[in-house]
């Protein structure tokens, strides 16, 4: 049997996943997922592994870029963990979810009355504010 660059990247998750695990146990369908994220370049793993790793305290672990895992309360996923991993390719869109759902007046005007902002830089003191606001919200414990 011919080995394709799936089986390439559904073994490469695998180890990674080995590497990363306190208790070596892991779904069918995570590696599945993991190696079509890998083997497409739609997403990176790697920000997973290390979530993963957290979850597990793993002395390897990074410290999470994001907010604390939540317990679901509801069948079938009850007692089982729901996290969110660092994927910079969806800061725009995060952002542009935060600021459909949260006013922006207040930190424009917030902004605007900020006499220590030179006028030539308020606007770039602004969008500073718009895009690293809802991401400082993310990351924060609670947020």
């Amino acid at each position: 049997m011919e080995s394709t660059a799936l089986d390439h990247s559904t073994s490469y998750v695998r180890d990674n996943l080995d590497l990363h695990l306190v208790n070596g146990r892991y779904s069918a369908g995570l590696v599945c997922e993991l190696a079509n994220v890998y083997e497409g370049r739609t997403g990176s793993v790697f920000a997973v592994f290390d979530e993963i790793a957290t979850l597990e305290e793993h002395p390897i672990a990074r410290p999470s870029l994001t907010k604390p895992p939540s317990l679901f309360t509801r069948p079938p996923l009850r007692g089982l963990r729901h996290k969110h991993y660092h994927q910079a390719a969806l800061i725009p869109t995060n952002v542009d979810n935060h600021w459909r759902a949260n006013s922006f007046a207040d930190p424009v005007e917030e902004a605007a009355t900020n006499m220590s902002v030179p006028d030539d830089k308020l606007i770039g003191f602004m969008l500073h504010e718009f895009v690293t606001s809802d991401i400082m919200i993310a990351v924060k414990p609670g947020g």
